[in-house]
Protein backbone atom coordinates (compact mmCIF):
# COMPACT_ATOMS: atom_id res chain seq x y z
CA UNK A 1 0.00 0.00 0.00
CA UNK A 2 1.56 3.65 -1.05
CA UNK A 3 1.19 6.27 1.38
CA UNK A 4 -1.73 7.69 -0.78
CA UNK A 5 -3.54 4.62 -0.71
CA UNK A 6 -3.61 4.61 2.86
CA UNK A 7 -4.70 8.36 3.38
CA UNK A 8 -7.53 7.46 1.05
CA UNK A 9 -8.21 4.62 3.11
CA UNK A 10 -8.12 6.13 6.22
CA UNK A 11 -10.44 9.34 4.85
CA UNK A 12 -12.70 6.59 3.43
CA UNK A 13 -13.17 5.32 7.00
CA UNK A 14 -15.34 9.00 8.02
CA UNK A 15 -13.53 8.85 11.59
CA UNK A 16 -11.02 8.74 13.89
CA UNK A 17 -9.20 5.50 13.00
CA UNK A 18 -7.24 3.25 15.58
CA UNK A 19 -3.06 3.96 15.40
CA UNK A 20 -2.10 0.60 15.80
CA UNK A 21 -4.04 -0.54 13.09
CA UNK A 22 -1.73 1.96 10.81
CA UNK A 23 1.54 1.94 12.15
CA UNK A 24 3.49 -0.77 10.53
CA UNK A 25 1.17 0.40 6.84
CA UNK A 26 3.58 1.14 4.32
CA UNK A 27 3.25 5.41 3.83
CA UNK A 28 1.64 5.94 8.20
CA UNK A 29 4.99 7.18 8.78
CA UNK A 30 5.26 9.91 6.16
CA UNK A 31 1.88 10.86 6.22
CA UNK A 32 2.67 11.61 10.23
CA UNK A 33 5.58 13.26 9.55
CA UNK A 34 4.27 15.45 7.19
CA UNK A 35 1.03 16.59 9.01
CA UNK A 36 -1.45 14.45 6.15
CA UNK A 37 -2.82 12.69 9.78
CA UNK A 38 -2.00 13.63 13.39
CA UNK A 39 -3.04 12.12 16.85
CA UNK A 40 -6.77 12.81 17.93
CA UNK A 41 -7.82 11.56 21.41
CA UNK A 42 -8.85 7.95 21.81
CA UNK A 43 -10.99 5.34 19.49
CA UNK A 44 -14.53 5.26 20.74
CA UNK A 45 -14.78 1.15 20.71
CA UNK A 46 -12.53 -1.69 20.21
CA UNK A 47 -12.83 -5.73 19.33
CA UNK A 48 -12.78 -7.40 22.59
CA UNK A 49 -10.58 -10.84 21.97
CA UNK A 50 -10.76 -11.85 25.37
CA UNK A 51 -13.22 -14.06 26.03
CA UNK A 52 -14.73 -16.53 23.45
CA UNK A 53 -16.97 -14.35 21.00
CA UNK A 54 -15.59 -11.41 20.11
CA UNK A 55 -17.51 -8.48 20.31
CA UNK A 56 -17.07 -4.50 19.97
CA UNK A 57 -17.04 -2.95 23.56
CA UNK A 58 -16.75 1.01 24.33
CA UNK A 59 -13.30 2.50 25.53
CA UNK A 60 -13.67 3.91 28.69
CA UNK A 61 -11.56 6.20 31.32
CA UNK A 62 -11.70 4.36 35.01
CA UNK A 63 -9.13 4.69 37.90
CA UNK A 64 -7.20 6.36 35.76
CA UNK A 65 -6.95 3.82 32.79
CA UNK A 66 -8.06 2.69 29.55
CA UNK A 67 -10.25 -0.28 28.80
CA UNK A 68 -13.15 -1.37 28.03
CA UNK A 69 -16.22 -3.70 29.78
CA UNK A 70 -16.33 -7.56 28.66
CA UNK A 71 -19.36 -9.26 30.03
CA UNK A 72 -17.38 -12.40 30.87
CA UNK A 73 -14.15 -11.07 32.05
CA UNK A 74 -15.28 -7.86 33.60
CA UNK A 75 -13.37 -4.73 33.10
CA UNK A 76 -9.82 -4.90 30.97
CA UNK A 77 -7.63 -2.36 30.70
CA UNK A 78 -5.76 -1.42 27.61
CA UNK A 79 -2.34 0.47 27.16
CA UNK A 80 -3.21 4.36 25.77
CA UNK A 81 -0.96 3.73 22.98
CA UNK A 82 -2.96 0.79 21.75
CA UNK A 83 -5.82 2.95 21.15
CA UNK A 84 -4.91 6.37 20.19
CA UNK A 85 -6.86 7.58 17.53
CA UNK A 86 -5.40 8.51 14.07
CA UNK A 87 -7.56 11.65 11.63
CA UNK A 88 -6.38 12.88 8.42
CA UNK A 89 -6.15 16.67 8.16
CA UNK A 90 -7.88 17.49 5.44
CA UNK A 91 -7.03 21.22 5.53
CA UNK A 92 -3.72 20.26 4.83
CA UNK A 93 -4.70 17.86 1.94
CA UNK A 94 -6.90 20.52 0.48
CA UNK A 95 -4.12 23.01 0.69
CA UNK A 96 -1.20 20.91 -0.64
CA UNK A 97 -3.37 19.85 -3.81
CA UNK A 98 -4.10 23.53 -4.20
CA UNK A 99 -0.20 23.83 -4.36
CA UNK A 100 0.40 20.59 -6.82
CA UNK A 101 -2.35 22.10 -9.52
CA UNK A 102 -1.63 25.53 -9.18
CA UNK A 103 -5.05 26.90 -8.43
CA UNK A 104 -6.45 30.20 -8.10
CA UNK A 105 -9.13 30.89 -6.21
CA UNK A 106 -8.65 29.10 -2.93
CA UNK A 107 -10.75 28.86 -0.30
CA UNK A 108 -9.38 27.82 3.31
CA UNK A 109 -12.21 26.89 4.91
CA UNK A 110 -14.66 24.49 3.90
CA UNK A 111 -17.63 24.90 2.24
CA UNK A 112 -19.49 22.67 4.36
CA UNK A 113 -18.58 20.29 7.20
CA UNK A 114 -17.63 17.82 4.37
CA UNK A 115 -16.72 20.02 1.47
CA UNK A 116 -13.93 21.89 -0.05
CA UNK A 117 -13.31 24.07 -2.64
CA UNK A 118 -10.03 23.31 -3.45
CA UNK A 119 -9.32 26.07 -6.27
CA UNK A 120 -9.74 26.88 -10.06
CA UNK A 121 -7.31 26.32 -13.02
CA UNK A 122 -7.47 28.18 -16.36
CA UNK A 123 -8.52 26.71 -19.76
CA UNK A 124 -9.27 28.22 -22.82
CA UNK A 125 -12.98 26.71 -22.79
CA UNK A 126 -13.22 28.39 -19.00
CA UNK A 127 -12.31 27.80 -15.47
CA UNK A 128 -11.84 24.15 -14.09
CA UNK A 129 -13.35 24.26 -10.62
CA UNK A 130 -11.16 21.65 -8.31
CA UNK A 131 -13.54 20.43 -4.86
CA UNK A 132 -12.72 17.52 -2.43
CA UNK A 133 -15.45 15.70 -1.06
CA UNK A 134 -14.15 12.75 1.31
CA UNK A 135 -16.60 9.96 -0.47
CA UNK A 136 -18.46 9.42 -3.10
CA UNK A 137 -20.11 6.04 -2.27
CA UNK A 138 -23.76 6.97 -1.50
CA UNK A 139 -27.29 8.70 -2.61
CA UNK A 140 -26.87 10.85 0.70
CA UNK A 141 -22.91 12.24 -0.26
CA UNK A 142 -24.11 12.98 -3.73
CA UNK A 143 -26.76 15.49 -1.76
CA UNK A 144 -24.39 16.63 0.89
CA UNK A 145 -22.09 17.49 -2.13
CA UNK A 146 -24.65 19.03 -4.82
CA UNK A 147 -26.12 21.66 -1.28
CA UNK A 148 -22.73 22.58 -0.72
CA UNK A 149 -21.69 23.10 -3.97
CA UNK A 150 -25.36 24.76 -4.58
CA UNK A 151 -23.87 28.22 -3.10
CA UNK A 152 -20.74 27.84 -5.50
CA UNK A 153 -20.25 30.05 -8.78
CA UNK A 154 -20.86 28.12 -11.36
CA UNK A 155 -17.94 26.56 -13.62
CA UNK A 156 -18.20 25.39 -17.37
CA UNK A 157 -15.70 22.21 -15.69
CA UNK A 158 -16.16 20.56 -12.57
CA UNK A 159 -13.66 18.23 -11.10
CA UNK A 160 -14.21 16.13 -7.93
CA UNK A 161 -11.93 14.84 -6.09
CA UNK A 162 -12.61 11.50 -3.47
CA UNK A 163 -11.12 9.33 -1.31
CA UNK A 164 -13.51 6.45 -1.87
CA UNK A 165 -16.52 5.99 -4.33
CA UNK A 166 -17.23 6.23 -7.63
CA UNK A 167 -21.34 7.63 -7.66
CA UNK A 168 -21.39 10.06 -10.72
CA UNK A 169 -22.25 13.69 -9.79
CA UNK A 170 -24.38 15.99 -12.00
CA UNK A 171 -22.40 18.19 -14.50
CA UNK A 172 -18.59 17.36 -12.94
CA UNK A 173 -16.49 14.76 -13.40
CA UNK A 174 -14.91 12.76 -10.13
CA UNK A 175 -12.20 11.02 -9.77
CA UNK A 176 -10.03 9.21 -6.90
CA UNK A 177 -7.45 11.16 -4.95
CA UNK A 178 -5.25 8.29 -5.73
CA UNK A 179 -5.64 8.29 -9.41
CA UNK A 180 -4.54 11.59 -9.59
CA UNK A 181 -1.91 12.64 -7.18
CA UNK A 182 0.93 10.27 -5.39
CA UNK A 183 3.85 10.69 -2.83
CA UNK A 184 6.51 9.70 -5.62
CA UNK A 185 9.23 7.43 -3.78
CA UNK A 186 8.30 8.13 -0.54
CA UNK A 187 8.71 11.66 -0.34
CA UNK A 188 6.69 13.79 1.08
CA UNK A 189 5.63 16.79 -1.61
CA UNK A 190 2.62 15.82 -3.36
CA UNK A 191 2.64 15.43 -6.70
CA UNK A 192 0.37 15.11 -9.78
CA UNK A 193 -0.15 12.05 -11.82
CA UNK A 194 -3.10 13.12 -14.59
CA UNK A 195 -3.65 16.62 -15.41
CA UNK A 196 -7.41 17.59 -14.59
CA UNK A 197 -7.88 19.65 -17.83
CA UNK A 198 -7.30 16.23 -18.87
CA UNK A 199 -9.93 14.42 -16.68
CA UNK A 200 -12.80 16.63 -17.67
CA UNK A 201 -11.89 17.25 -21.35
CA UNK A 202 -11.03 20.78 -21.40
CA UNK A 203 -9.57 22.12 -24.13
CA UNK A 204 -5.85 23.16 -23.14
CA UNK A 205 -3.89 26.86 -24.14
CA UNK A 206 -1.32 26.46 -26.21
CA UNK A 207 1.84 29.07 -24.81
CA UNK A 208 5.32 29.15 -24.67
CA UNK A 209 6.84 25.86 -23.39
CA UNK A 210 9.40 27.07 -20.72
CA UNK A 211 7.64 27.57 -17.64
CA UNK A 212 5.87 24.21 -17.78
CA UNK A 213 8.92 22.37 -19.07
CA UNK A 214 10.35 23.38 -15.56
CA UNK A 215 7.57 22.40 -13.30
CA UNK A 216 8.23 18.99 -12.58
CA UNK A 217 11.60 20.32 -11.55
CA UNK A 218 10.74 23.61 -9.67
CA UNK A 219 7.51 22.40 -8.00
CA UNK A 220 9.04 19.75 -5.37
CA UNK A 221 12.01 21.92 -4.82
CA UNK A 222 9.68 25.31 -4.20
CA UNK A 223 7.77 22.92 -1.77
CA UNK A 224 10.66 21.11 -0.17
CA UNK A 225 11.95 24.24 0.81
CA UNK A 226 8.94 25.68 2.34
CA UNK A 227 8.70 22.45 4.44
CA UNK A 228 12.47 22.33 5.01
CA UNK A 229 12.46 25.89 6.57
CA UNK A 230 14.63 27.09 4.85
CA UNK A 231 12.86 29.24 2.13
CA UNK A 232 13.77 33.25 2.01
CA UNK A 233 11.30 35.45 2.74
CA UNK A 234 11.53 37.56 -0.35
CA UNK A 235 9.65 36.05 -3.32
CA UNK A 236 12.99 37.88 -5.48
CA UNK A 237 15.23 36.83 -2.88
CA UNK A 238 14.32 33.30 -2.82
CA UNK A 239 13.53 32.61 -6.71
CA UNK A 240 17.70 34.27 -6.78
CA UNK A 241 18.92 31.02 -4.01
CA UNK A 242 16.45 28.91 -5.92
CA UNK A 243 18.33 29.83 -9.61
CA UNK A 244 21.99 29.48 -7.70
CA UNK A 245 21.20 26.30 -6.21
CA UNK A 246 20.27 24.71 -9.65
CA UNK A 247 23.27 26.85 -11.60
CA UNK A 248 25.30 24.98 -8.78
CA UNK A 249 23.68 21.65 -8.30
CA UNK A 250 23.60 20.98 -12.49
CA UNK A 251 26.41 23.41 -13.75
CA UNK A 252 26.05 21.65 -17.39
CA UNK A 253 22.78 22.17 -17.66
CA UNK A 254 20.58 25.47 -18.81
CA UNK A 255 18.50 26.56 -15.71
CA UNK A 256 15.15 28.24 -15.84
CA UNK A 257 14.86 31.96 -16.40
CA UNK A 258 14.76 34.10 -12.97
CA UNK A 259 11.34 35.34 -13.78
CA UNK A 260 10.34 32.03 -14.68
CA UNK A 261 11.07 30.88 -11.11
CA UNK A 262 9.68 33.54 -9.58
CA UNK A 263 6.31 32.50 -10.95
CA UNK A 264 6.53 29.06 -9.53
CA UNK A 265 7.27 30.72 -6.35
CA UNK A 266 4.94 32.98 -6.34
CA UNK A 267 2.25 30.69 -7.34
CA UNK A 268 3.29 27.89 -4.97
CA UNK A 269 3.22 30.60 -1.65
CA UNK A 270 0.37 32.61 -2.77
CA UNK A 271 -2.09 31.00 -5.56
CA UNK A 272 -2.34 33.76 -7.50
Amino acid sequence: MSAIALLCEMIGHGGTVSASSIRMKTGCNLLLHEGYIRESGVVQAVTCQNCDNPHDAAILFKNEQYGYICPDCGFVPVERSAVVGMLPDLPKLVAALANVFECKRRRATPLSDRTFRVGAIESVGGDVAIYFHPRLQSEQDVIDLETALSREIHSRFRLILTAEGALPFPKAKTARLDEVVEFPDDTGILFKTTDPLTIVNAPVRRVGGAPNKYAHMLIPLIQSRIQDGIALEGRNEEAKAILDFLRTQNPADKPPSLLTIKRYVTKIRGGS
